[in-house]
């Protein structure tokens, strides 16, 4: 018999959810929340109406801030949603945070180390999303630890707001090269300082590079060494999880 699951992803701004059939994607939606994921769960597409046999997710907001999403989803498919959370030791994976503070690891960077575990490979998984967030995962399973800096509009918006006459213009892109305006310098100095970051990493610890999250495309087109792009690295992530945890 056909299972079906709904997972999803919620992060600082977006909530990405996805209809899965027996593990494979059937559609997908991805919707801002301000802040109050519940208020998504009545604006979803009608290919999330039909009542799944699980609700499988993780989220990075606070757990008080998910109890009306947990009851959104109660009332409309049923079910009460399963949350994934980070932990000293999952399917392999260790985390570098110690036995006193695994679970403060975002989950999010925690899903991402996930699924890149079975590469038998030293991997850099980097996240551009709100933030951005960089681990490496050693080929034995170990997480050596990672960065997190603001993502590159964070930072603009926050040169703006914090500077007297600094303005960024949305019409301008991001590049390598010295900027020849303050648009420019500010985009420019957000990306090199992204983009040389990555790369360093990957050379001090001859890892393979994956990117993923909503700004992973930009800062692709300009990285100058190997690597690869995956969209629903975080999918892949809760997948593994709720398999490895006995939940599908």
């Amino acid at each position: 018999m056909s299972r079906l699951v709904y997972y999803f992803d919620i992060g600082n701004t977006r909530l990405k959810l996805w209809r899965c059939r027996d593990g494979q994607v059937e559609g997908r939606a991805s919707l801002g929340h301000d802040g109050n994921p519940a208020h998504v769960i009545a604006s979803l597409p009608d290919l999330f109406m039909e009542r799944p046999d699980a609700v499988l997710g993780g989220s990075v907001l606070r757990d008080d801030a998910m109890l009306p999403f947990t009851m959104a989803c109660e009332a409309k498919w049923l079910l009460t949603p399963e949350y994934a959370h980070s932990s000293l030791q999952h399917s392999g994976v260790i985390n570098a945070y110690g036995e006193h503070s695994a679970a403060s690891l975002g989950i999010d960077r925690w899903l991402g180390l996930l699924a890149v575990s079975t590469m038998s490979a030293n991997v850099c998984v980097v996240d551009c999303g709100t933030a951005i967030t960089l681990d490496v995962l050693r080929h034995d399973g170990q997480h050596l630890g990672g960065y997190i800096l603001p993502g590159l509009d964070l930072m603009a918006d926050v040169l703006m707001r914090e500077t007297g006459r600094v303005r960024v213009l949305a019409s301008v892109s991001s590049a390598l090269v010295l900027g020849r305006s303050t648009s420019e310098a500010v985009l420019n100095g957000g990306m090199m300082a992204v983009v040389s970051l990555i790369e360093r990493v990957a050379l001090e610890y001859q890892v393979k590079v994956v990117l993923t999250g909503g700004g992973a495309e930009p800062v692709s087109h300009l990285l100058s060494i190997p690597h690869a792009v995956e969209p629903e690295l975080l999918l892949h992530g809760l997948q593994r999880y709720f398999a490895d945890a006995g939940i599908r």
